[in-house]
């Protein structure tokens, strides 16, 4: 082989490393980050432009901003790593309840969680998973018993926290708003539901998943 073949090889190569990047994101949730495995349909999305998640997770079903903040498992895998990114998603409805719950029951916890992230590692940032509204909504309050009246107050809340902590938001349920508002779409609002109109199906996941990447990789995932 020529030198100046061998010399276009070695630069391909070296260009090649340098252009991957590599994030660390710890998830902390439940169902709806499990579901599907989003962090791996993240992961994937990120590969196929020559990128790479390095992630890890606690997602117990049900689990609420409250309980991961004194779960041993949660607050040992924030310190495991000098992750990038730590997502917090908190239980499907909780976000969307009135102020007066949230005040003591989402937000505190969300700052303690917080303090957390930036105690094991100054650099890691805050990504608030900012869920999406029930298909049909939620009935056991009026502010909340439609789709689009849950999902507002969902992505207020969830941008109020990452707002207040010097975070990011993922705003996945802004996501599923559009497919609600636009009928062009090749998909429907409810073909992003399961069956049960509260978790994702495959093609809710991969909303998220293109969701996440567009906001973890500073990047977009049209045309991936």
């Amino acid at each position: 082989m020529k030198k100046s073949t061998i010399l276009l090889a070695v630069v391909l190569s070296s260009a090649a490393v340098i252009g991957q990047i590599t994030k660390k994101v710890c998830f902390l949730g439940n169902s709806y980050t499990y579901v599907n495995n989003l962090p791996a349909l993240i992961d994937s999305v990120a590969n196929h432009d020559g990128r790479d998640l390095i992630k890890d997770q606690n997602t117990p079903g049900g689990h609420s901003l409250d309980a991961h903040s004194t779960n041993a498992t949660s607050l040992a895998k924030i310190s495991s790593n000098t992750w990038d990114y730590v997502v917090l998603q908190d239980q499907s409805q909780l976000p969307s309840f009135p102020y007066s719950q949230t005040s003591v029951s989402v937000y505190p916890k969300a700052e303690i969680l917080c303090d957390s992230i930036r105690s094991a590692n100054e650099c890691a940032v805050p990504l608030f998973y900012n869920t999406w509204g029930r298909e049909i909504g939620d009935s056991q309050w009026d502010s909340i018993n439609t789709f689009s009246k849950m999902n507002n107050r969902l992505f207020i809340a969830y941008d109020y926290m990452a707002e207040s902590n010097s975070g990011k938001l993922s705003p996945v349920g802004i996501g599923f708003r559009q497919v609600y508002d636009d009928a062009s779409t090749i998909v429907t609002n409810g073909d992003l539901y399961s069956s049960d109109g509260s978790h994702p199906s495959m093609f809710g996941s991969y909303l998220a998943a293109c969701i996440f990447y567009n906001v973890i990789f500073e990047t977009t995932s049209v045309g991936n």
